[in-house]
């Protein structure tokens, strides 16, 4: 969990899973927060995996990534 303020940008759903896109400020510094959520036993959703990419790399990651399309 972030330590710091985290700001909710969107939520993509895909099957069962909610992908929560976010932008969260802590003390080593700026992120985009990418996690994946799934229904627990109880009905709730709860996080199964994420990742927090510095903020610095996002041009060169949103490159890269949009390559696996063409």
């Amino acid at each position: 969990h972030p330590i710091g303020k985290s700001t909710h940008l969107n939520d993509y759903t895909k099957g069962k899973a909610l992908y929560t896109i976010s932008i969260v400020e802590e003390s080593e510094g700026k992120f985009v927060s990418v996690h994946e959520k799934r229904e627990n036993k109880l009905g709730n959703q709860t996080v199964c995996r994420g990742i927090n990419i510095p903020v610095e790399l996002i041009d060169d990651f949103i490159k890269n990534i949009s390559k696996i399309k063409k």
